[in-house]
C-alpha cells in the first residue's frame, strides 16, 4: 500500500521542506507558514495550467474535428450523393425518346455536374493527409474520365440511337462509375476512422486530464496535510512547554528552566518567560533573605509598575528605619538607667550619713543621761 504522504516525506521535495521547516533554527513560523502556502498555492496553479493545457488539447482535437474532419465527411457524402444523382439522370437520358426530355435531364446532369467539382474543390480545403490527397486526385481524374463518357451517352441519346445509348452506358461508362463511387466510400470511410481516431484521442487526453487533476488534488492534499502538521508541531511542543512552566511557576516552583533557543516568535515568548521567571527567582531570594533578618539586601524594582518589587523595597525601607528607631530608643533607655544609677548612690550616701550624725546624736544623748 503506498501512502502518497510517506512518498512525499521520502522525496528530495519532503526532505528540503521538512529541512526548512522543521530542522532550520533561523527560520521564523511566519517564514515557514509562507512557505507552506507558496507550495500549496504553486501546486493549485500547477494544476490550473494543467486544466489549461488539457482543455487546450481537447479543444484543439474538437476543433480538429469540427473544422476538419466533419465538414469533409459531410462534402465527402455531398460528392458520393450528387455522383448517384448524376447517374440517375444520365440513365434518363439514355432512355428519352424525346428532344425535350433529353433537354431537361442534361441541364439538371449539368447542375450536378457543377455541384460535384465544386465539394472536389470544397474537400481539397480540408484535406491534411497524403492518402486523402491521393484519393481525391483519383476521384477528380476518374470523375474528368467520367464526364467525356457521359458526353457520348448524351450524344447517342441525341441520336436516338438508344440501345447504343444504353450499352455504352453499362459499359466502360459503368465500370468507371464503379471506380468513383468506391473510391468515394473509401473516402467516407477515411474520414470517419480519422473522426473515430481523434474522438479516441480526446477521450484518453480528458481521462488523463482526470487522472493527472485527481493526483495533483490528492498530492496537494497530502502535502496540505504534511505542512500542516509539521506548522503544528512546530508550534505545539514549545507551547506545550511554556505551559508546563507557567503551570509549575504557579505553583510556586521558580526552579525553571526553559530550554527552547530557536530564532522564531516562539522564542520571543520564552525570553520573555525566562526573563519571569529570573524575576520571580530574584524576589524569591529577597525575601528568603529578609525572612532569616538579613536587611542589607538591596533591591531595585524593574520598573514603575513593579509591584512586588516597590513593596519589597518599601519593605525593607522600613524594617530598618523601625530598627534605627528601635536602637535610638535603646540608646536612650540605657543613658536613662545610668542617672537613675547615680540619682541612687547619691541618695544612699546621703542616708550613709544621715545614719552617722544620728549616731552620734544618740551617743551625745546618753552621755548627757549620765
Amino acid at each position: 500500500k503506498i501512502s502518497i504522504g510517506r512518498v512525499l516525506r521520502k522525496s528530495a521535495v519532503g526532505e528540503a521542506g521538512k529541512k526548512f521547516m522543521w530542522d532550520s533554527k533561523k527560520v521564523s513560523i511566519e517564514k515557514r507558514m509562507y512557505f507552506g502556502f507558496s507550495v500549496i498555492t504553486a501546486l493549485i496553479v500547477l494544476m490550473a495550467a494543467i486544466s489549461v493545457t488539457t482543455g487546450s488539447s481537447i479543444n484543439s482535437v474538437t476543433k480538429g474535428m469540427t473544422q476538419g474532419r466533419i465538414p469533409a465527411i459531410i462534402y465527402a457524402n455531398k460528392i458520393n450523393t450528387a455522383t448517384s444523382d448524376y447517374r440517375i439522370y444520365e440513365t434518363a437520358v439514355a432512355l428519352a425518346e424525346d428532344d425535350a426530355s433529353i433537354d431537361e435531364m442534361e441541364s439538371l446532369m449539368k447542375e450536378y455536374e457543377n455541384q460535384i467539382n465544386m465539394h472536389i474543390q470544397d474537400y481539397k480545403g480540408y484535406m491534411k493527409t497524403q492518402k486523402e490527397r491521393e484519393t481525391i486526385n483519383y476521384i477528380e481524374t476518374h470523375w474528368n474520365t467520367y464526364l467525356e463518357y457521359s458526353a457520348r451517352t448524351v450524344l447517342l441519346s441525341r441520336q436516338h440511337k438508344t440501345r447504343e445509348a444504353a450499352a455504352w452506358l453499362e459499359g466502360e461508362s459503368q465500370q468507371e462509375y464503379m471506380n468513383i463511387s468506391n473510391e468515394l466510400n473509401a473516402l467516407t470511410d477515411l474520414n470517419s476512422a480519422y473522426a473515430e481516431d481523434e474522438r479516441e484521442r480526446a477521450g484518453r487526453v480528458f481521462l488523463i486530464s482526470i487522472i493527472v487533476s485527481i493526483l495533483f488534488a490528492a498530492a496537494g492534499t497530502a502535502f496540505s496535510v504534511f505542512i500542516s502538521r509539521i506548522i503544528v508541531r512546530r508550534i505545539n511542543e514549545p507551547i506545550k512547554m511554556l505551559i508546563d512552566a507557567a503551570d509549575r511557576i504557579s505553583a510556586g516552583d521558580v526552579d525553571v528552566e526553559i530550554e527552547y533557543d530557536n530564532e522564531d516568535e516562539i522564542s520571543i515568548l520564552a525570553d520573555s518567560f525566562r526573563k519571569i521567571v529570573e524575576g520571580i527567582r530574584e524576589q524569591a531570594r529577597v525575601a528568603d533573605l529578609i525572612a532569616k533578618g538579613d536587611l542589607s539586601v538591596d533591591i531595585t524594582p524593574r520598573s514603575e509598575r513593579d509591584l512586588l518589587g516597590i513593596a519589597l523595597a518599601e519593605m525593607i525601607e522600613s524594617n530598618n528605619e523601625m530598627l534605627s528607631d528601635i536602637s535610638m530608643a535603646s540608646e536612650q533607655l540605657a543613658s536613662g538607667a545610668g542617672q537613675i544609677s547615680d540619682s541612687s548612690t547619691v541618695l544612699s550616701q546621703g542616708a550613709s550619713e544621715q545614719a552617722s550624725s544620728i549616731e552620734q546624736l544618740t551617743a551625745a544623748i546618753e552621755e548627757i543621761s549620765v
